[in-house]
């Protein structure tokens, strides 16, 4: 899902990290505007405090997220979880992928399980509540979008949800907001373009001229790097390739992979390679490397996801190359940003918890503007407040704790966000944006990007699941993807180049492919069914 393991951590610690920078780059004045969303804070969670039970409780909770910074529920942000609905969490970190199968299979479940994998086996009355019967018989004044509830009963097998999954959202949800969805990226040095006499960049084929006229000004300089989960992603948008697996072609499900944009999208990454205007090696670079070769100065350009890059941030640049900013490219070329995102985790309520009345009105707090408000930005009056347009504005000692990643999360620990709200993240991230560097180099972009963003879950959710022959085909083809996409990228020309391309389809039709996507243009128009 969007490679989240990775990108929550780094997206997170971005956010905080940030704010310092952006701040010094020009003060915190906003002049952008957001708005609470329907989907991201379901329709009834209105939860009076006062009448809820604040009684203290402790529920231990399995959180299958291995690469998790922290595996204490202390902090500002728990106490105040804990002060508002008396819940204290007991976490335990998952040691990797394979420990919560083994749980499961064990019948060895703590009270809450956090998980972003499983979900379908997790969806079962024998090993979990479902949010059903909990909030008929404790939350009746609560009613989660129906969305949401469709994208969760995707993973059961009895019409029942046994979870939310939170950061989901739909097209609508954006109309009146200033921030943007997370979706694949690039940033470029904007001060290296006006060196350059500012040159048009309007479309791919201006990007790859500037790329030459970039190596050939600078030449030490890596023309263009790209981050190891987003890779060329931003590439496969702008040719006009589906952001998403599978796409519906001629009245039948196919995986990307079939579509004639998918090919031109591969020429052109190619074509880049071969010009020399980015390096094999990094394909070998972790997210970090790549990430650093901008932010040192030793590339012009770079892809990522917006999630990532909304920082108009100064960077420290090589004594041979002028100071200047990372900014946020406009679209450069189609805009085909649709996408097929069901959300990320969803915590289920064990069969062994005892108090699962306590358990599903946490969850429904966490839900609420006020939960997905505490446990992502804090306190208000405290660690933010709110400006006139909606957005937080951080304390000093918010920004001061931020500069130590350790630090922010000794002192405030946000990362209990069980219910999580995409909209109310992507305005943290915005948040402390300079209103010039927002209007100059982020409002057009953002604004091209949120008018051309298709969320389309039912693809998603129509997924085979753990144990069905097209589950194992499909985890193949997204093997065989991964690996073959870069040796086709790598091509040496282009006879090589359609070689390659031509050997994995043919590896595809051997694992079996034309089977998963018979299966899936039979079941996408049953589950898509479940969202109108």
């Amino acid at each position: 899902m969007k490679n989240n393991k990775i990108l929550r951590l780094i997206s997170l610690m971005l956010v905080f990290s940030m704010i310092v920078i952006c701040t010094a780059c020009g003060g915190s004045s906003n002049t952008t505007s957001t708005s609470s969303s329907k989907t991201a804070t379901p329709e009834a969670s209105t939860q009076s405090l006062t009448d809820a039970n604040t009684s203290p409780v402790t529920f231990t909770i399995f959180i299958n997220h291995s690469w998790y910074p922290v595996d204490k529920f202390t902090g500002i942000i728990p106490e105040e979880i804990t002060k508002l609905t008396g819940v204290t969490l007991k976490p335990t970190i998952a040691v990797d992928d394979k420990q919560l199968g083994l749980m499961i299979a064990s019948g060895n479940l703590p009270d809450l399980v956090y998980s972003q994998t499983l979900l379908d086996r997790l969806s079962s009355e024998n090993l979990c509540y479902s949010y059903d019967e909990l909030i008929k018989k404790y939350a009746a004044d609560w009613t989660p979008n129906a969305m949401q509830i469709a994208n969760s009963k995707s993973f059961s097998s009895d019409d029942k949800y046994y979870t939310l999954l939170n950061h989901f959202s739909v097209d609508s949800d954006w109309t009146s907001s200033s921030a943007v969805q997370m979706m694949p990226s690039l940033m470029y040095r904007s001060d290296l373009l006006e060196a350059l006499g500012n040159p048009k960049m309007d479309t791919l084929e201006d990007f790859t001229n500037v790329l030459g006229m970039i190596k050939q000004k600078y030449p030490t300089m890596i023309p263009l790097t790209f981050d190891a989960a987003w890779t060329f992603q931003v590439f496969k948008v702008w040719t006009g390739a589906a952001n998403q697996d599978f796409l519906e072609q001629d009245g039948k499900v196919v995986s990307t992979i079939h579509d004639k944009k998918y090919l031109d999208y591969l020429k052109y990454v190619n074509s880049l390679y071969r010009k020399g205007y980015m390096v094999a090696d990094n394909f070998a670079w972790k997210t970090a490397d790549a990430g650093n070769a901008i932010s040192s100065g030793k590339s012009f350009a770079h892809t990522t996801c917006t999630q990532n890059g909304c920082y108009p941030t100064t960077v420290t640049l090589q004594t041979t190359v002028p100071t200047g900013h990372l900014v946020e490219s406009k679209p450069l070329g189609e805009k085909n940003y649709s996408t097929s995102d069901i959300g990320w985790s969803g915590t289920f309520i064990t069969k062994g918890n005892k108090n699962p009345d306590r358990a599903i009105k946490l969850i429904q707090w966490m839900y609420s503007e006020q939960g997905q408000r505490v446990t992502q930005w804090g306190r208000e009056g405290t660690e933010y407040t709110l400006s006139d347009q909606g957005l937080p504005v951080f304390s000093q000692e918010w920004m001061d704790a931020s500069k130590d990643a350790d630090k922010q999360n000794l002192v405030y620990n946000p990362w209990f966000y069980l219910g999580g709200s995409e909209i109310v993240e992507a305005a943290g991230r915005i948040a402390s944006i300079p209103a010039e560097e927002y209007t100059k180099y982020y409002a057009g972009p953002y604004k091209e990007i949120r008018e051309n963003y298709h969320n389309q879950p039912w693809f998603y959710a129509s997924l085979p699941k753990e144990g069905m022959d097209e589950k194992v085909i499909m985890d193949k083809v997204k093997d065989l993807i991964k690996n073959d996409e870069v040796k086709i990228i790598l091509s040496d020309s282009d006879d090589a180049l359609m070689q390659n391309y031509q050997d994995m389809l043919k590896k595809a039709d051997q694992i079996g492919i034309q089977k998963l996507e018979d299966y899936l243009t039979i079941k996408v128009p049953e589950v898509k069914k479940l969202y109108n």
